[in-house]
């Protein structure tokens, strides 16, 4: 308490609510006084220039009560403005006094309360506001991908906007392609079902895929029955209708799977109509050569063989009608020219005769071949198949060929194997098969050229060849070659009399003793002919 001055301020610390007492104050500078009893604390500060001066910073939190002796009402509002708790006048109660104290200290401890919770929520609020604005950062983050991922969409629906428009381009293109399709797939299938032939496909794994028409026509057997069948469930159902010996397991089953072999064979038909059918086999490749199965046509020849044997018979009797006279012209033209009781005969006689005495040979090299090849297709050619000594067979042969090759120049060489090896066949016929190729390597081989006979043992077979230095053959007309009265167009062909009879003759000789026949050839380069033998040795070990 100061004296004279307008108020006296008390500042109480929480804890007690009694006044200091007297004595208790030491006096610091500039007039303030701080009592500390280790507990309450009085701070007295005195008015300056009329307004009252707030306690030191320390003391911010310690309530304020004015104790004045003026009823001035100006100054308690003065004074409670400047920061003061409460204002009472002299003279007062000590119990008022002490409850407006008590009052203060729990409104001071309720205003800490809440301070501190507010403190702590203003932590709390700046925690979330830093998670809110890691959230918010986070959701700038989200949402600008969320647009890159929008645009990037955006631009995809774009994409397969115009993806769908080409779709439906290629689609209406599809379409249009697949009518087309089904159009020349209808019209192929007409095609094919329009043809005299009857044709089955068979897939890699020997199950039907196709079948025409006329194959239905010719067998009695509905479409549906044959696509429904294993290869070997359609065999059976087809032997039944053909000669025992034809033999369609080899034709239909194994040779599914082949994909190169092309081959005919002959059959006969015996159920329900006969007909004889000529059955060609060979391997389908689609555009990237890629092998999708083998297809199988049976030609019916019936016809062609009755008008082939029709002029088998009349080539026949014709041969033999001709081998007659000819036969006596011939003997007699020799007779005129090697018989001397018939007189001398002057230089142009001769020379007649001798003309006449080519033509009549000729004749009957012509006549001898309608005659072989008639009796080859009507079978009634005889084969007397028997071990024969190759080598001797040629060597006997070679003397009828040398004054040929030494008229013209030509060079033979001989090569055969120092152990002669023992084929089974007919003699005569192996005998006619050699001449004819060693006879078309003399005439169509130049002057000066050689030719070679060789002969090899490979496995169970002889292979005999004839190679020549000749004109050669094309491609096309190595094709041809086999066919009947086939002669190829050059000069040098037509310079060489011939029938076109003489190969087919020896190759189906040749098959008829068991063996095949091969040509290679190049125009200008020459030919080899080669055919097989089988071995008597490995016939009889087998």
């Amino acid at each position: 308490q100061q004296r004279g001055d307008a108020a006296d301020v008390f500042a109480i610390n929480l804890g007690r609510l009694l006044p200091p007492q007297r004595g208790d104050l030491r006096r610091f500078e500039q007039g303030r006084q701080v009592v500390e009893d280790n507990g309450p604390l009085v701070h007295f500060e005195p008015e300056v220039d009329g307004e009252f001066v707030r306690p030191q910073p320390d003391f911010d939190d310690v309530p304020i009560v004015v104790l004045s002796g003026r009823t001035d009402e100006q100054l308690r509002i003065q004074l409670l403005r400047a920061g003061a708790q409460d204002y009472l006048i002299k003279p007062f109660n000590r119990e008022e006094l002490r409850l407006r104290v008590a009052n203060l200290l729990v409104m001071r401890q309720v205003r800490q309360v809440l301070q501190r919770e507010v403190s702590v929520q203003s932590r709390d609020l700046v925690t979330l506001a830093s998670k809110v604005t890691l959230q918010q950062r986070e959701l700038t983050q989200a949402l600008s991908l969320l647009r890159e991922r929008e645009a990037r969409v955006q631009d995809q629906a774009k994409e397969l906007e115009v993806r769908g428009r080409q779709l439906e381009r290629a689609n209406k293109a599809l379409t249009t392609r697949n009518r087309q399709l089904d159009h020349m797939q209808s019209r192929l299938r007409a095609i094919v079902d329009t043809s005299q032939d009857a044709m089955l496909f068979l897939t890699p794994d020997g199950i039907p895929a196709e079948v025409n028409t006329r194959f239905t026509d010719f067998f009695g057997i509905d479409a549906s029955i044959v696509l429904s069948q294993p290869a070997d469930h359609l065999t059976a159902l087809l032997k039944a209708q053909f000669e025992a010996s034809v033999s369609l397991d080899e034709a239909l089953a194994w040779s599914s799977t082949d994909q190169e072999r092309i081959f005919g064979v002959q059959q006969v038909q015996m159920e329900p109509t006969r007909r004889e059918f000529e059955l060609f086999s060979l391997p389908v490749l689609n555009l990237d050569q890629t092998y999708i199965g083998r297809l199988y046509v049976w030609r019916d020849v019936t016809h062609e063989r009755e008008v082939d044997r029709m002029k088998s018979e009349f080539v026949c009797l014709a041969s033999h009608e001709l081998r007659t006279p000819l036969t006596s012209i011939k003997g007699y033209v020799d007779l005129l020219l090697t018989d001397e009781t018939v007189g001398e005969l002057s230089e142009l006689q001769r020379e007649f005769l001798g003309i006449a005495q080519n033509n009549a040979r000729r004749l009957m090299n012509i006549t001898n071949d309608l005659l072989d090849l008639s009796r080859m297709e009507s079978g009634k050619m005889e084969l007397h198949r028997k071990p024969l000594d190759i080598n001797l067979l040629i060597h006997k042969l070679m003397p009828s060929f040398q004054p040929g090759w030494d008229a013209k120049r030509q060079k033979f060489t001989l090569h055969l194997p120092e152990e002669a090896p023992m084929v089974l066949g007919d003699a005569e016929g192996v005998m006619q098969i050699l001449s004819n190729l060693l006879s078309n390597a003399h005439k169509y081989t130049p002057e000066e050229g050689h030719i070679d006979l060789s002969v090899e043992t490979v496995g169970p077979i002889a292979w005999i060849s004839v190679t020549d230095s000749g004109i050669g053959l094309s491609t096309e007309e190595q094709a041809q070659l086999f066919t009947r009265f086939y002669r190829a167009h050059n000069a040098a062909t037509e310079a060489v009399g011939g029938t076109g009879l003489g190969l087919v003759i020896t190759r189906s000789m040749v098959e008829m003793q068991g063996g095949e026949m091969q040509v290679s050839s190049e125009p200008g380069r020459g030919s080899t002919f080669r055919f097989t033998l089988p071995l008597a040795e490995s016939l009889v070990g087998s």
